[in-house]
């Protein structure tokens, strides 16, 4: 899969290892880099992977893990 490749929610589960249900939700809270098209959703995979090294990097609550 190129980096430029475009992933379905199968492909993005199968992908990230976890419940099409799970991306759906993820998806339709905002949370997940992503477009809805013609009622399907679509996702980069170049935005999913600078999503997930990037995840670790958000503060929960104010404070960063670290503290």
């Amino acid at each position: 899969m190129k980096n430029n490749d475009i992933m379905t929610i199968k492909d993005l589960s199968s992908y990230l290892k976890i419940n099409e249900k799970t991306i759906y939700k993820l998806a339709k809270l905002g949370k997940l880099p992503g477009v809805k098209i013609g009622g399907m959703w679509r996702f980069k995979k170049e935005a999913i992977d600078n999503w997930m090294m990037n995840a670790g990097k958000t503060s929960h609550g104010g404070k960063n893990e670290s503290d």
